[in-house]
């Protein structure tokens, strides 16, 4: 999975705590499925002792509409991890 992928080496490398940021819909389908598989990857993280601050933000709410603007998103749903992202062409189907 793209997202446990990433935040190990986040969390194993620094030592400090991961940010993640998850930009979603209310309205959108795929955003729905893909936050329990976000949900559970964050979970498992933790269970393998990385320390993460997770965050959910609808992209319509003044922080989602930040994070858009700033890693230059155009759709939903999105995974901020620390500096990286990861768009909706990179899931694959595989969230």
């Amino acid at each position: 999975m793209l997202l446990a992928a990433m935040l190990a080496p986040a969390g194993a490398s620094a030592g400090k705590p991961v940010n993640v940021t998850y930009i979603y819909s209310p309205m959108c389908s795929i955003c729905e499925h893909s936050g329990p598989a976000i949900h559970k990857a964050v979970e498992s993280s933790k269970s393998a002792g990385i320390t993460i601050q997770y965050d959910e933000r609808s992209f319509r709410s003044k922080e989602g509409m930040a994070y858009m603007e700033r890693f230059g998103l155009s759709s939903v749903p999105a995974v901020i991890v620390g500096d990286g992202v990861i768009r909706p062409e990179d899931f694959n189907g595989d969230m």
